[in-house]
């Protein structure tokens, strides 16, 4: 499922799914959202339907090739093992960020450009912790309990039993978390980061144009 867009009497061309539209619309918030991109921001559907007229396609278009020129300036989130330098996540946009979600205790799990998090959603999305670098330690295996600390700040610790990942044995011979230390930083998106989306659209765009003809979005 996702958005199509297509000309009058003509078939259908997929422009990208509803996650990746997310992740594209949040992009032009980066850049300035609808006061840089008031036309893209006005003729995006919210929802499965709408019409662009072919003028309005034109200025789309222009926007479109001006956010093109600017992607080397959005700022992508990711989450990093900090023991072993790998990347663990380059983020979701479904459920507000969450990576997993616990339905007994109703935590969620994920991170953003402000940091990982331990999210209530029965508590109308409550953070319960928040924190750019994290150590997490095992307490009490048996029970999954574990404990969540602030490494630049000891004193925003938040104990659950939600653990991110999943515990293995460590050197010492005892339990611990396979993920003990990790952090979210900001990187430059890569500068094809979005064709994805940039790619089919330029071309229904295009094609209003030259034709003169509304876009439907499907």
């Amino acid at each position: 499922m996702g958005l199509n867009a297509r000309l009058p009497e003509q078939d259908p061309v997929f422009i990208a799914s509803w996650k990746a539209l997310r992740q594209f619309t949040d992009a032009l918030e980066q850049l300035g959202g609808a006061s840089s991109f008031p036309i893209l921001s006005e003729q995006f559907p919210e929802g499965e339907e709408g019409f662009t007229p072919p003028d309005k396609a034109a200025l789309m278009l222009e926007e479109l090739q001006r956010f093109n020129s600017q992607q080397s300036l959005i700022q992508q989130a990711v989450l990093v093992d900090s023991e072993r330098g790998g990347d663990v996540s380059k983020g979701s946009n479904v459920l507000g960020g969450a990576l997993t979600t616990d339905r007994l205790t109703g935590y969620d799990l994920g991170f953003n450009e402000e940091g990982f998090f331990v999210r209530d959603r029965w508590e109308l999305n409550r953070i319960l912790f928040r924190a750019m670098r994290v150590e997490q330690r095992l307490i009490n295996p048996e029970q999954h309990q574990v404990e969540y600390l602030d490494r630049d700040n000891e004193e925003t610790r938040f104990l659950c039993n939600t653990p991110f990942g999943k515990s293995v044995m460590g050197e010492d011979g005892l339990p611990r978390m396979m993920l003990k230390f990790f952090h979210v930083e900001m990187r430059p998106a890569a500068p094809n980061r979005f064709n994805y989306i940039t790619d089919p659209l330029a071309r229904i765009l295009e094609d209003a144009v030259a034709k003169e003809q509304p876009i439907e979005w499907i």
